[in-house]
């Protein structure tokens, strides 16, 4: 609900003797008259207009102004995506792990103007190497925290890289599991919100440079020699209400 509730019964000749505003959906006003002129009832009437939508990926921070007759807006803050490892060619488990996925908040704002800032992706991890920390979306004061760094097996571990989290989220959207490092490639983690990962490699046998993610996916492990993938940018999604 974004207008207060306001109510008024009067008895004075020529004025609303009615009066209230109740609004919890987008609409425009109708009311209801006596002979005399006075209102004698008010209510919210639905346009039916169909809501636009805008996708914010610029790399500086900025400014967001939702569009005129706008009521309210919905928002996604989806963090950059992390890198993928490089392959080992030491062993033979020669893939290494996938980039998680940034974090999705969720929320509701009135319309307005408020601060952003898109989250760089993790880079795919060089020859030798884990990948990289996406870096965090904001928006006001939603946050999707960037996905973390795919990992090599050649370190030992085999754990895989977690999504990022999400701040002040309305309520929590998940992420796909990122593919820790092993005999098969290593997949990025993917948001639930226009979130792919990179795909890692079908095999052990072949050096195989790790795939990109988009939109907040974390990049896919190299194989053997190559590189790991780099993560997804982060994104922000803005349905706008009327």
């Amino acid at each position: 609900m974004y207008d207060i509730k306001f109510m008024s019964c009067r008895t004075l000749p020529g004025t609303d003797i009615f009066y209230q505003d109740d609004r919890t959906v987008p609409g425009d006003p109708f009311s209801e008259r006596s002979v005399d002129g006075r209102y004698i009832g008010f209510g919210i009437g639905l346009l039916g207009t169909t809501p636009t939508f805008t996708g914010i990926t610029t790399v500086t921070p900025g400014l967001y102004t939702t569009p005129a007759n706008c009521v309210y807006i919905e928002v996604y803050a989806i963090g950059g995506g992390g890198g993928g490892a490089s392959g080992d060619f030491s062993s033979t488990r020669r893939n290494g792990g996938g980039g998680g996925a940034g974090g999705v908040a969720v929320g509701f704002f009135p319309a307005g103007t408020y601060a952003y800032r898109t989250g760089n992706p993790g880079s795919g991890g060089p020859i030798g190497s884990a990948g990289f920390v996406g870096a965090p979306t904001t928006f006001d004061i939603l946050t999707g925290g960037g996905g973390a760094a795919g990992l090599k097996w050649s370190a030992g571990v085999t754990i895989a890289a977690a999504a990022g989290t999400a701040t002040n989220s309305l309520f929590p959207l998940g992420c796909t599991s990122a593919t820790p490092p092993g005999l098969l490639g290593g997949n990025g983690g993917a948001s639930y919100v226009k979130g792919y990962s990179g795909r890692g490699s079908v095999s052990n046998a072949v050096d195989i440079a790790g795939t990109t993610g988009s939109t907040g996916g974390g990049g896919s492990g190299g194989c053997g020699t190559e590189a790991g993938g780099g993560g997804g940018r982060g994104h922000i999604l803005i349905i706008e209400y009327y």
